[in-house]
């Protein structure tokens, strides 16, 4: 029921922005699509919601924009690329490709946190940076978001793939550009996964540790 009704708001927003075929309704639906995003991992991580709600939401929406913004210029070769019509399934594939993805990097990095205490405080006393402290546990997490996008990529699923090109075909986009698009979108998440990552444990630093 919960899953029917999250479909039937989505399509009619959807539905909206494409009637509506403005680029201020694209932006807005793109906003509120990365909100989206961002609460249903915090809910999924079960994480204090004030301590990372603007850390994970900035850095989904800096993830998102920037690569989606070259994802889609590549595609249309420099030209205007604001439409609706490449825009929704691209941003959509990316943002629910990095709610699976940073959901893991973002489990692993605060469990690596939780368990390496002793350890990181070793190292501070040894000398090491804070930044220092906390990579272990970076690269852990960036490994173990990593991983199953890498697996995807080596070896793509079946039925995602046609899924995928039948619905850009259904949304206007022509054959050899559907085509692009497709095997184009898995090194797109692939860098979008490391650059939500990143940005995320950088923003979410002040949050998570202080001065002692």
């Amino acid at each position: 029921m919960v899953g029917t009704l999250q479909l039937v708001v989505l399509g009619g927003v959807t539905w909206g922005v494409i009637y509506l075929d403005n680029g201020w309704a694209d932006i807005l639906w793109l906003i509120l699509m990365v909100i989206g995003v961002s609460l249903l991992l915090l809910r999924q991580l079960r994480w204090g919601f004030e301590r990372l709600f603007f850390p994970i939401t900035l850095s989904v929406f800096g993830g998102t924009t920037v690569i989606g913004a070259c994802l889609l210029w590549t595609l249309t070769h420099g030209k205007p690329f604001l439409s609706h019509h490449l825009l929704i399934p691209v941003v959509g594939l990316l943002l629910s490709h990095l709610l699976v993805s940073v959901r893991q990097g973002m489990q692993a990095y605060l469990g690596s946190l939780r368990h390496t205490t002793k350890h990181r405080q070793y190292l501070l006393s040894c000398g090491a940076t804070h930044l220092e402290s906390v990579m272990p546990s970076a690269r852990r997490a960036l490994r173990a978001a990593l991983l199953p996008s890498l697996q995807n990529t080596i070896s793509p699923a079946v039925i995602s793939m046609p899924l995928l090109f039948c619905g850009l075909l259904m949304c206007g986009t022509l054959p050899l550009m559907a085509v692009a698009v497709v095997w184009l979108l898995f090194p797109a998440c692939l860098s979008a996964t490391v650059l939500t990552l990143v940005l995320a444990f950088w923003l979410s630093d002040r949050w998570l540790f202080d001065k002692q």
